[in-house]
């Protein structure tokens, strides 16, 4: 008999490395094209401060993000792109974990999931932003799959990898730890003796002696970068003293009703199918543990992410994970619960509800233009209405000229298709590849707006004198903004002042948006959008609709004014010395 393992590849692995392939070019797509932002330029600058041998400061509790970024720019050189790719890598890999929980989800389900996480808006639009939540979701995943798979070895490593990830990785592992202990308590209730249970063994303390040896080994390897950065051991210790801290009350996390909006108007397809699973399980007379567990880990996750006083969309993406987990279940089981006599009804009538829908969407939509003459409004809402009508028709048709499961089944196609396109859509937009990054949710606020301009002028201001973009003396005046000192990182003589010293006229300004008479006879200034976000507090509700459908919003501006001394423009005919 022959045991040689077969080699071939299968249908199934090459799903899933299209899965993968699909997510790796959606998060690497134009990666350095939005600028860092303030909380991303600052771990950016600490693995610069490292590679370039000049940081001497306390390091970020997110060492699992700074020392990698580190070996990048030591070999590659700084930039926006290279201070995102450990993010955007981790978080295509992600879509590769769930090849590994076939057994506990299901083929089909497994397949489904590879390719929500992938194209998913709020998992896309975190893991192309300089942080450590991809590598905590990465290796807290794998640490899952090794346990269940008893990989000692392996679950110590990876736990230990995402330790390293700080404060975010004790967030998602506080919501998963609340998660099984709310289903553990349910499964032990009398109310649940119908649902069924994994028989989960003991774990052999043969295993642990493996597994804690492996994780304090990546802990300390790969939190001192092979014992090149010693003090990087610190800053895993700071990692859980920062989450700690953002349970204080005065934190200042995100609004609540914003990260609602961020679930709802991203994240439609995946919490539309994950709670039409979590009511299916919890109103059926059989319940699966698997189903069980996701339920109650994406509640925890959810409570957590939105109640946490230093919220953020990067503790509600957590959430994100057990929601495609049950979204995928309920589409795969709706996708196989039996055989369509008549199928081509039910794709029939699902193309009909989808073409009827996109065109509803699209009349409505025009509703928002406030200039539209009344009778284009009156034959917007006709359209609306008569569809919904045709609508209602189709689906009495097919079910009167097949069967109410095929209607029921065409109506799932064609709300899977409507709700995946506007899925598509937020993607694009969320990851800021369709505009007005500035007013995005799942991105950090706020946003560099003019950052790419205001470079370019000294830049030039600088080449005109010295015949090198990055050679004329620069002061900054009363700003703290690390994504402007990142931006500023490879100008030779920028300085950092309080107040300008006396005595002092640097050849270049930067100021805030204020008076400054001790510049303006020397110097000509030209004001900047350095940062914008979206002002909130004036929106109408038709404005909410606006920003629902294009995610445009009014947007409040900061300015910085660029001040160049008079005497350093072209055919000023005086020396820079006068």
């Amino acid at each position: 008999m022959n045991t040689k393992k077969s080699t071939k590849v299968t249908i199934d692995q090459l799903l899933f490395a299209a899965a993968f392939l699909l997510a790796l070019v959606i998060r690497f797509m134009r990666l350095a094209h939005t600028p860092l932002a303030d909380l991303e330029a600052d771990l950016a600058l600490q693995a610069l401060g490292l590679a370039e041998g000049s940081f001497a400061g306390n390091l970020s509790g997110q060492p699992g993000y700074i020392l990698p970024t580190t070996v990048l720019f030591a070999v590659f050189g700084a930039g926006a792109a290279l201070a995102r790719t450990i993010p955007a890598l981790a978080g295509a890999a992600l879509a590769l974990t769930p090849a590994l929980f076939v057994k506990q989800l299901g083929r089909l389900a497994a397949l489904i999931l590879a390719f929500g996480l992938a194209l998913d808006p709020g998992l896309t639009a975190l893991s192309r932003q300089a942080s450590g939540f991809s590598w905590a979701v990465l290796f807290s995943v794998l640490t899952y799959a090794s346990l269940k798979n008893k990989k000692a070895v392996l679950t110590g490593a990876s736990f230990g990898l995402a330790i390293l990830a700080g404060a975010l990785f004790w967030h998602g592992l506080l919501g998963a730890v609340l998660g099984w202990g709310l289903y553990t308590a349910l499964s032990r209730s009398p109310k649940t003796d119908e649902v069924s249970l994994e028989n989960h063994q003991a774990v052999p303390a043969e295993f642990w002696r493996r597994a804690v040896p492996a994780a304090l080994a990546s802990l300390i390897l790969v939190g001192s970068m092979f014992l090149f950065v010693p003090r990087g051991l610190s800053a895993i210790g700071n990692g859980l003293v920062e989450h700690i801290q953002g349970w204080q009350l005065n934190a200042a996390g995100e609004s609540f009703p914003l990260l609602i909006l961020a679930l709802v108007v991203y994240e439609t397809l995946g919490m539309v199918f994950a709670l039409f699973q979590a009511v299916r399980v919890l109103f059926s007379r059989e319940k699966k543990a698997v189903d069980l567990v996701l339920i109650f880990w994406w509640f925890a996750a959810l409570l957590l992410g939105l109640l946490y006083p230093m919220r953020s969309e990067f503790t509600l993406g957590w959430s994100l994970i057990p929601m495609w987990c049950l979204a995928a279940r309920w589409l795969s089981e709706e996708f196989t619960l039996q055989r369509l006599e008549r199928g081509w009804f039910a794709a029939g009538q699902a193309a009909v509800l989808f073409i009827l829908a996109i065109s509803t969407c699209v009349s409505l939509g025009g509703l928002l233009d406030a200039n539209l003459a009344p009778d284009e409004v009156t034959l917007r809402w006709v359209w609306a209405i008569g569809a919904l009508l045709l609508g209602m028709a189709s689906v009495l048709f097919v079910r009167w000229g097949s069967s109410k499961v095929t209607a029921k089944v065409g109506i799932i196609w064609g709300l899977t298709a409507l709700l995946a396109i506007w899925s598509i859509s937020s993607l694009f937009s969320a990851a800021g590849l369709a505009g007005n990054t500035e007013s995005q949710l799942w991105q950090q606020r706020p946003a560099v707006y003019e950052g790419d301009l205001l470079i370019e002028s000294i830049s030039d201001i600088s080449e005109w004198n010295t015949g090198l973009k990055n050679k004329l003396d620069l002061a900054v005046i009363n700003i703290s903004s690390p994504a402007l000192e990142w931006a500023l990182r490879d100008y030779e003589t920028v300085n950092f002042y309080e107040v300008l010293p006396v005595g002092t006229s640097p050849s270049m300004v930067i100021t805030r948006e204020q008076a400054s008479p001790e510049l303006a006879e020397y110097y000509s200034g030209q004001d900047f959008v350095w940062e914008a976000q979206p002002n909130w507090a004036v929106m109408l509700p038709r404005d909410w609709f606006k920003w629902a459908v294009y995610k445009s919003a009014p947007v409040e501006s900061d300015l910085l004014v660029f001040w160049v001394r008079t005497d350093c423009f072209p055919g000023s005919g005086q020396d820079l010395d006068d």
